[in-house]
């Protein structure tokens, strides 16, 4: 998610579209690796933020793997675990914060926030109410610009329920389940969150967007895409969006900072489309009626502002990043670098001039990480001198992470400063 609005750049991208198919490769010369741990071999990108803060995930010189955290300048440091037992990093906010999970001293999952001075707080999981045991477990997930987290609280049985903790709390709120009063009867089985905003001056809280199992037939699932939304009692209330078909399923992605939430859902050939869901409607729109030559098939990975990145199915039968509008039904195929066969899009950069990362498959076997812009066309990120790597994240202002494989055929962190 990247929430920053955009001005009306978009019509430009359209005019440069015959100027960005036809950029030649270029290998970028600026890549920097984070290096790894004492003893260790390999490291994961996770995220990077406006600071060039950098999380990973590395392994010691036991195979065990820490999360790690990298400010602008200075060397990796692994972030404080509990009682010297793995974490991983999961996702980093532009305040330096960082979310995460730990395994804890009996061997349970924990929620962690890792503050900007890389102060631990574990996050506790829901507690028991009306004679109930409390929950056992807690995972992490995303966080927000205000230190918003969501995730899941676990039962001793091991049924998760989503949850958030606000910025600097300890303590979650539950998230709760589709009412059938609500969904024509249907009813919940399990729902995950996955993606917040930034926004909590509505009724104080962010939007959160997930997935929920429903059925109204125990022989019958359905996976519809909800979001929840704090009322003016403060507490957290479930939405459920429209499928694009009645029996169809669908999946929420991300949201941006006005409400829009986009996602996948399975069209009237049980084949995937990417859609967008407006603020205030609960009515699906699909790329594919936006594609000029049609598609099969086709999935979301990141919006920003008005623009929203994704993947889909040419009718050569390879896949391809595209940009879309769906405000304006602008729509524009990032297409291939010379000798690429495939692309997928993995995130979308903030600001006016939007910049999107991913990964090309190319003729002779390999794998590298790209970036496009509407001014410059396409790049190949290239790699730390090994064949083949993959771009994870970007930040609002163009910082990017990705993992690349060197020399040795270990995987490490590159950087690939803005």
């Amino acid at each position: 998610m990247k929430p920053t609005k955009k001005t009306a750049f978009f019509i430009s991208l359209l005019c440069l579209a015959n100027a960005a198919s036809s950029t030649v490769s270029h290998a970028q010369s600026s890549l920097t690796d984070i290096g790894v741990l004492p003893g260790g071999l390999n490291c994961e990108g996770i995220g990077i933020n406006n600071n060039k803060t950098v999380i990973a995930n590395c392994e010691d010189s036991q195979g065990r793997t820490f999360g790690i955290r990298k400010l602008s300048g200075q060397p990796i440091e692994k972030v404080p675990t509990i009682s010297g037992k793995s974490c991983r990093s999961l996702n980093i906010n532009n305040n330096d914060v960082v979310s995460g999970q730990c395994t804890g001293g009996s061997g349970e999952v924990r929620a962690v926030r890792w503050q900007s001075s890389g102060t631990r707080q574990v996050l506790e999981a829901l507690p028991g109410l009306l004679g109930l045991l409390p929950d056992v477990a807690a995972t992490g997930g995303p966080i927000n610009f205000h230190g918003w987290i969501i995730g899941t609280s676990v039962n001793a049985n091991g049924n998760a329920r989503p949850v958030v903790w606000p910025g600097g709390q300890l303590t979650p709120e539950l998230l709760p389940s589709v009412d059938p009063l609500a969904s024509g009867g249907l009813n919940s089985i399990n729902c995950e969150a996955v993606a917040l905003n930034d926004t909590i001056s509505t009724s104080n809280g962010p939007v959160v967007a997930g997935t929920c199992n429903i059925t109204d037939n125990p022989d019958v699932m359905q996976s519809m895409a909800v979001f929840w939304r704090r009322n003016g009692l403060g507490n957290y209330a479930v939405n459920v969006l429209d499928t694009l078909i009645p029996t169809g399923n669908c999946d929420a992605i991300s949201i941006n900072n006005r409400g829009e939430i986009i996602g996948n859902c399975t069209d009237s050939n049980d084949e995937s489309q990417a859609v967008f869901w407006p603020n205030g409607s609960t009515t699906p729109q699909s790329v594919a009626s936006d594609i000029p030559s049609g598609t099969i098939r086709s999935s979301v990975a990141a919006i920003s502002g008005d623009l929203v990145t994704g993947t889909f199915l040419t009718s050569n039968g390879f896949d391809h990043a595209f940009i879309w509008n769906p405000t304006s039904n602008a729509f524009l195929d990032i297409g291939v670098l010379p000798g690429g066969l495939s692309s997928t899009a993995v995130d979308l950069s903030g600001g006016a001039v939007p910049i999107i990362i991913g990964n090309m498959k190319f003729d002779d076997g390999t794998q590298r990480a790209f970036h496009w812009n509407g001014f410059g066309g396409l790049f190949d990120i290239g790699t730390l001198g090994g064949p083949n790597s993959m771009a994870v994240d970007i930040s609002d202002n163009g910082n990017v992470i990705g993992t690349s494989q060197v020399p040795t055929g270990h995987q490490h962190v590159f950087i690939d400063p803005f």
